[in-house]
């Protein structure tokens, strides 16, 4: 519900007189169900990036990320002839360092 809504409704149970008790309750009761502030749409990040992203991401620099998916550490998504996508999985998949065995 948006917010001058709500605010619409709770005014006129405030001054309104030919509202029975009963009613004014049940309906401040159904107003309570429903959150007078819309959330923001929580966005979730992406699973592919640009090579630049990806360069952002490792600290490095774009020619870098180039040279690793020339010689396959990542791999590339060609969406189109100027276009193309690294998975973020791949990219973590570099990142992390396995431990020796002690």
């Amino acid at each position: 519900m948006k917010p001058a809504t709500h605010r619409v409704i709770q005014a006129i149970l405030e001054t309104d007189t030919s509202i029975p008790g009963a009613q004014k309750q049940a309906i401040q009761r159904a107003c309570e169900g429903l959150d007078p502030v819309p959330h923001p749409p929580t966005r979730e990040r992406p699973q592919f990036v640009t090579p630049r992203e990806a360069a952002e991401i490792l600290c490095t620099s774009t020619r870098t990320i180039w040279r690793l998916l020339r010689i396959g550490k990542l791999q590339r998504i060609k969406l189109g002839h100027r276009s193309t996508r690294i998975r973020l999985a791949d990219i973590a998949n570099i990142t992390s360092v396995d431990e020796p065995d002690q």
